[in-house]
């Protein structure tokens, strides 16, 4: 999904807002990058790009994504936020060594999306979520969920390598 900025090219204005719906037709990649979780849709993406003095542009991309998917210690449904904000410069030209983290315009348009998609990826959360901040877990040994039942298994295993200074608490 591309931006129009003509108005802002041409110098009729010196912003540009825009919001965005983004369905999950629109999101394709995004589920197959994270195939276990489920995204609230619509994603509402929002900002503006307003023009410079040095003849670049500023773009602003904010939004608050909402998913879901298995808790990282239970596998119980979890939910999570991520406040996505980008604040970068869009630029006239082609890629050099100097402008590489600058968005290209190209056909009088800029694509806003796959830096957003970009942005989700770099924070989302690297060792999953949890359904609650104190989640107990399942048990290692039984695989009972902590959270519902308790189990004595942890109270019969102890860690070979550390059998010895169990003795000592005795």
């Amino acid at each position: 999904m591309n931006l129009d900025l003509t108005k802002l090219l041409a110098g009729s204005t010196n912003s540009v807002d825009f919001e965005f719906k983004l369905t999950q037709e629109d999101c394709e990649q995004l589920a197959q990058d994270f195939p276990q979780t489920e995204f609230d849709y619509p994603m509402v993406l929002s900002g503006n790009v307003s023009a410079c003095e040095d003849g670049t542009y500023d773009v602003k991309i904010s939004s608050n994504v909402g998913f879901s998917e298995p808790c990282a210690r239970c596998a119980g449904p979890a939910h999570a936020e991520l406040s996505i904000y980008i604040e970068t410069k869009a630029i006239r030209g082609s890629k050099t060594e100097e402008n590489e983290d600058c968005l290209f315009i190209k056909n009088r348009e800029l694509d806003i999306i796959m830096p957003f998609f970009e942005q989700i990826v770099l924070e989302y959360p690297q060792y999953g979520i949890l359904c609650k901040d104190d989640c107990k877990g399942l048990c290692p040994v039984c695989g009972i969920d902590l959270n519902k039942k308790s189990c004595n298994c942890r109270a019969k295993t102890v860690d070979p390598r550390l059998a010895k200074l169990s003795e000592l608490l005795k």
